[in-house]
């Protein structure tokens, strides 16, 4: 089979601000032909698939998951869509890549991962920056113990995005999953427990719920590891920054842009090593320009061909759900302290992808 005809046909369900940015990136890969895009408004999604030279375009999702020649769909909807249109994806034979977090609810998530292992289908969680260089380079040096004992985390994200203020923005609907803990949180947490390789024992959290939308737009946590502790602060409503800091016995990793670099410029990693000299200034690991979509959909069209592994497991995703949900619990408690449900016996994987 030519290398044309083996390019894995590829749907998008939605048309928001993430299909922009990442659709682009996309394209870029050659083994992939992302073929049509659907939205339940016939000419928002014609709109938007001529200007990111998309040659099909459906007005309901189910046209295009009933469409036989797309392979896998890409659901970029927001959050509380992912577990419905994830499962009549699954149901009409196509793998799933599915925008982070997979679903709402921890127990939404295993029906998802459920549902794909039961049809010999691949559903990955969409956390596109798992595989830029910088984080396979950061998964490597932790899983090589090169800064000894993750001890302490610190996390930061913040933004006031275009439509920050309109009520009816995904962004500040609780229906649809708005609000900065599932939207930011997922990555914070996710990040957190790559860190440390465990689970976290016990969480607290404090949400500045605004009245004017009711949702969290403000959101400060606490998790207690067995090594440590992990922070993180996430904000709608302050200016742009993103920082990820991992503190261990033997040296430090402070990771630059951590989330969303730009797929233009590069990115960096400040490393402090138990052999750098106290003279010396820490080494500045430099990675890309890299586009983190392009390198998502390369890995996970070679996980639907070949099927290689994403670099994290289903049951990761599964505690990174249990985990919000503890901290969620938190914040409607003012604070208090709140343990984490235990899971399956889940490790973050410190697998890099090739």
């Amino acid at each position: 089979m030519s290398a044309t005809a083996d390019r894995l046909k590829l749907g998008i369900l939605g048309t928001g601000g993430i299909v922009r940015l990442a659709v682009p990136q996309m394209q870029q890969y050659a083994g992939v032909d992302i073929a049509a895009i659907a939205s339940r408004d016939q000419s928002k999604a014609a709109l938007v698939a001529a200007d990111l030279g998309i040659p099909t375009a459906y007005g309901t999702y189910e046209a295009l998951i009933a469409d036989p020649d797309i392979e896998a769909i890409y659901i970029a909807l927001p959050i509380t869509m992912h577990t419905e249109w994830a499962l009549k994806a699954l149901a009409a034979g196509k793998h799933v890549l599915c925008e982070k977090p997979l679903a709402a609810t921890a127990n939404e998530v295993r029906q998802v991962i459920d549902e794909a292992a039961r049809l010999g289908l691949v559903a990955w969680e969409g956390f596109m920056l798992r595989h830029h260089p910088q984080w396979r380079e950061v998964s490597r040096i932790l899983a090589e113990g090169r800064i000894g004992q993750v001890r302490s985390v610190q996390g930061m994200l913040t933004r006031t995005p275009p439509n920050a203020f309109d009520p009816q923005a995904i962004a500040n609907r609780a229906d649809l999953g708005g609000g900065v803990l599932l939207d930011g949180g997922c990555y914070m947490v996710h990040l957190a427990r790559l860190a440390f390789g465990s689970e976290p024992s016990r969480v607290a959290a404090i949400a500045d719920v605004e009245q004017a939308v009711g949702v969290a737009t403000f959101f400060s946590a606490m998790m207690q590891f067995e090594a440590g502790t992990a922070s993180f602060t996430l904000s709608s409503r302050l200016r742009r920054f993103q920082r990820f800091l991992i503190v261990g016995t033997e040296g430090s990793l402070d990771v630059r842009v951590p989330v969303m670099p730009h797929p233009t410029r590069p990115t960096q990693v400040i490393a402090d090593f138990s052999d750098t000299p106290l003279t010396a200034d820490p080494e500045v690991l430099e990675f890309g320009p890299v586009p983190s979509f392009r390198m998502q959909i390369e890995a996970f069209v070679d996980g639907v061909r070949n099927g290689t592994p994403a670099p994290f497991d289903a049951a990761s995703s599964v505690a990174n759900a249990l985990t919000l949900e503890a901290l969620d619990r938190s914040a409607a408690r003012d604070g208090a302290w709140v343990e984490v449900v235990a899971s399956e016996a889940v490790r973050v994987k410190q697998s890099i992808p090739a």
